[in-house]
């Protein structure tokens, strides 16, 4: 799960070689890579306190605000989202398909979080309310689950391409499926 260890409220300590879980009764949890505790969603990591390990997470909920991503300070939502879950810890966009974001284009702290409408053809996904997501293809669209599927006309092929149905038909019929193989290349020299 999280590096070699199996608990989700594990880390695994490159240093000491083993597992070591986070204090989930202080506010911690594992970070996403699952190599060190970080503050959960809503608290933010006390920056009077300098030691990596021993941190003390402070409440953002309890002021009515979220924390941000990172987990460095705390934010009011703006009157763009619905509410604040305190569920999640985070501000919830008021409409479908807005993303939250809390710096500006130059990466300048935002004075409350906000929502933003996603570009044309990109979906916020339910798993990440920061990131307005787009299939790679661009004869692909993005369905309400994540997925993309190719437009009509075309088949899919591997997880990213769209190929034009009468070439991959033209394929499909000279070679099978099961004589396929994917070959990977690993420290190629010039």
């Amino acid at each position: 799960l999280n590096g070699t260890c199996y608990k989700t409220t594990d880390r695994y300590d490159i240093g000491a070689l083993d597992c070591q879980t986070c204090d989930t009764g202080a506010n911690k949890t594992i970070s996403n890579d699952g190599q060190y505790c970080t503050c959960a969603s809503g608290f933010i990591q006390d920056s009077s306190v300098p030691d990596l390990l021993a941190f003390n997470c402070l409440n953002c909920l309890s002021s009515g605000q979220a924390s941000t991503q990172d987990r460095s300070r705390c934010m009011f939502c703006d009157n763009s989202t619905s509410y604040l879950d305190t569920s999640v810890g985070d501000c919830v966009c008021r409409s479908e398909n807005y993303v939250l974001v809390e710096t500006d284009q130059a990466g300048n702290w935002l004075a409350n979080k906000t929502c933003i409408p996603c570009p044309t053809n990109t979906r916020v996904l339910s798993s990440d309310s920061y990131t307005c997501a787009y299939c790679a293809h661009p004869r692909a669209s993005m369905g309400a689950d994540g997925s993309c599927s190719c437009e009509s006309g075309y088949t899919q092929a591997g997880d990213d391409w769209c190929v034009l149905s009468t070439l991959a038909n033209s394929i499909l019929g000279t070679y099978t499926i099961t004589e396929a193989a994917q070959i990977e290349f690993r420290n190629i020299v010039p």
